[in-house]
């Protein structure tokens, strides 16, 4: 009966024992491959050959190619894109299955005898669907700056993606989210590696900078290798509730904040200026949607229909109406995207049409005498509008339609000074925030780049979180790279942004 016991007992621990593994949280990790592989691979290929006799003859790099081999019988086909002289600039390789073994000893060879920098890279193959399919091979800077070695997360889930693939959505806390824009930011068109448990799980390429709270990492068909790490990663769901924003904007639904734009005095012309409104129409912890009614958009007919009256006419009549129009700005609270759009596009399709209708003149000026339908024409002067908002026109001349909701709920209570990216410059930004009696002083400073030049921004922030003034100021003899994208349109050097009313 003794015996009987002990081993029930025994039967208990081993089954707590396995409970207690399989919930075992997992930590998942990001890191950046390394860009120059080719250069890296070459090195120790070089270095292995008086130590590698014993497992092969042939070089380390002599393994590697850049298209997956096809594999036919017993040998992988290779073609003239495996020479070496191929191989340049790529940040990873192939490996045909029939070789991975090999492969790997000769990188654990070159580890055991040092011949790269062991604490700071790292190789990682991908998993093929079987063992005669090529695999990856990655190389990770563990000593790149922006590397993340511990995800934080508050949920996980795991479904189907659109293309029926095995996606994991990940819910980030907003340490980790902020991280991995940093990361994303740095490394543009470059593959990011994650890592569950120092083991890959997927490596996405960064085609533009990843501002979000919510990932979706897609495991191409592994259905049955997600459902075994999803016990593993719910258990490593944390708390996000020591997060509590620096402020929360009291917006009131449907009430009326009045500011005024003054833009610097140009030589030999009055000081530009207009008043705006900014209606709250939308306020929640996802979303931000405000109307912003301007009283003028001081677009430059003249220079832009020089000695033609028909068109100045109809640019003339096309600012009234874009002006009776109203914007929308809408704010993605968890990326703080700004996006601002026409309230009413077809409303000012109409208007054109009728204009165009009642406009001959312009019609024939325009070469649009024989072409019946005026409306379908209406429809793409205005869409033609609606995507000046993409390419950086509509700064130029309303700011207020993409600074001020960029920065609502953007940092918590603990943050004082430090980098975040900033969505409108589409850089990385230098913040300081400063307490003051009446408010908070919230400074950003974006440096010179291959994105543009340098600026600052000013916010004075009220008791209630709304924006009391806010000042931009380029700033001047910045030096600027030689690759850096020229804007299709100039942004004011400074404006002065105030609320009056």
């Amino acid at each position: 009966m003794k015996r009987l016991f002990l081993s029930l007992l025994l039967l208990v621990a081993v089954l707590q024992c396995a409970i207690a593994q399989s919930d075992k949280p997992a930590t998942i990790s990001v890191y950046p491959a390394v860009k120059d592989a080719t250069g890296l691979i070459n090195r120790i290929s070089e270095k292995l050959l008086p130590y590698q006799k014993h497992i092969t003859s042939k070089s380390l790099i002599k393994f590697m190619s850049r298209v997956p081999h096809t594999y036919t019988g017993d040998k992988g086909r290779t073609t003239e894109e495996d020479k070496d002289s191929y191989l340049v600039n790529y940040t990873y390789f192939y490996v045909a299955g029939t070789n991975q073994s090999k492969v790997q000893s000769l990188l654990d060879l070159a580890r055991e005898k040092h011949l790269y920098d062991t604490t700071r890279y790292r190789f990682l193959f991908s998993s093929g669907e079987s063992a005669l399919e090529p695999s990856a091979l990655y190389v990770i800077d563990l000593k790149n700056p922006y590397i993340i070695p511990s995800l934080s997360f508050t949920d996980v889930r795991f479904s189907k993606g659109s293309y029926g693939d095995s996606v994991f959505k990940i819910s980030l806390t907003h340490g980790a989210a902020d991280a991995f824009t940093n990361l994303t930011y740095h490394e543009i068109n470059n593959l990011i590696l994650f890592l569950v448990d120092g083991k890959l799980l997927t490596s996405p390429c960064v085609r533009s900078v990843i501002s979000t709270k919510t990932l979706e990492l897609s495991l191409g068909f592994r259905e049955e290798e997600g459902q075994k790490l999803l016990p593993h990663l719910k258990a490593a769901v944390v708390s996000d509730s020591a997060y509590t924003p620096l402020y929360r904007p009291q917006y009131v639904l449907g009430d009326t904040l009045t500011y005024r734009v003054s833009f610097p005095q140009s030589k030999g012309t009055a000081q530009r200026s207009h008043t705006f409104q900014l209606i709250p129409r939308l306020v929640n912890d996802s979303i931000t949607r405000m109307e912003c009614v301007v009283d003028s958009i001081a677009l430059t007919i003249d220079e832009f229909f020089k000695g033609n009256k028909e068109y100045k006419d109809m640019a003339n009549y096309f600012v009234y109406e874009l002006r009776k129009n109203h914007f929308m700005i809408e704010t993605d609270q968890s990326s703080h995207f700004v996006v601002p759009m026409l309230k009413d596009l077809p409303a000012l399709s109409h208007a054109l049409e009728t204009y165009l209708t009642t406009h001959s003149a312009v019609v024939k000026v325009m070469g649009l005498s024989g072409h019946n339908d005026l409306k379908q024409v209406a429809e793409r002067l205005a869409e033609a509008w609606d995507g000046f908002f993409e390419q950086g026109y509509i700064e130029s001349i309303l700011p207020e339609l993409n600074v001020m909701t960029q920065i609502d709920n953007r940092f918590s209570n603990q943050q004082t000074q430090g980098t975040c990216y900033l969505y409108l410059e589409d850089k990385i930004a230098e913040y300081t925030i400063t307490k003051m009696d009446d408010g908070l002083v919230i400074t950003l400073t974006v440096k010179a780049d291959k994105n543009g030049g340098a600026g600052k921004y000013t916010y004075s922030i009220d008791q209630r979180g709304l924006i009391r003034q806010l000042r931009y100021e380029a700033i001047a003899n910045a030096k600027v790279p030689r690759n850096a994208v020229s804007p299709t349109f100039r942004v004011p050097s400074s404006y002065l942004i105030e609320r009056i009313r």
